[in-house]
Order: C-alpha cells, then sequence, then structure tokens
C-alpha cells in the first residue's frame, strides 16, 4: 500500500514514519522540506496551500495520512491556520477524492 503522510517532518508523522518502517507499506514522505534527507523513503516537496501539487502528490496513491499544520496554540488565525490547516486539509481530500484514494486519514 502506497501512503503519503503529509507533514512528515512534524513530530507526529515523523514518529509514525520511524514506526512503520519495514512494514509491507511504501512510504511517501511529504512536507515543504526534506529534515531527514538521509532517509530511505521516497520523499516529495509538497505545499498544501497549492491545490494542483495536492493533486500530483495523490497520484498512485493508495491512502493519505493528513499531518500537515500548523501546531502553534498561538498562531494566527488568517495566517497560517486558513490557509495550512483549512485550505491546505480542503485541497488534500479534493486531490485524494479526485485520484480516487481509498483511504483518508487526518488530524486536527
Amino acid at each position: 500500500m502506497r501512503v503519503l503522510v503529509t507533514g512528515a517532518s512534524g513530530r507526529i508523522s515523523a514518529a509514525f514514519v520511524a514506526d512503520c518502517q519495514g512494514d509491507d507499506l511504501d512510504l511517501i514522505r511529504a512536507d515543504l522540506a526534506d529534515q531527514d534527507p538521509g532517509s530511505e523513503l521516497a520523499f516529495r516537496q509538497l505545499d498544501v496551500t497549492d491545490s494542483k501539487a495536492c493533486q500530483d502528490a495523490c497520484r498512485d496513491i493508495d491512502a493519505v495520512l493528513h499531518l500537515a499544520a500548523d501546531p502553534r496554540p498561538d498562531a494566527d488565525f488568517a495566517t497560517p491556520v486558513l490557509p495550512v490547516n483549512i485550505g491546505g486539509t480542503y485541497n488534500l481530500a479534493v486531490a485524494a477524492v479526485t485520484a480516487a484514494v481509498s483511504r483518508f486519514v487526518f488530524a486536527s
């Protein structure tokens, strides 16, 4: 199963990726920048605020684990919460539906 993991440089995504290595999953890490360039797992640069990039990222993917977000409790709503946490989730969900991705999991 090919799984796109967004926010791969974040704490939760990085822990998930580390825990699932060796499982029967083909993990594709995705984030704005690769914080683990030594990883054997594939990396895809992805800005979830870019709907076209989300569509490209979801091609040939079986499942999406969407964890890309600004986790700061004091983050301003207008920027970055609205475009990243809300708009990015929308972009990725639409892209997953369009690409017929069978599973979409996200945390909020």
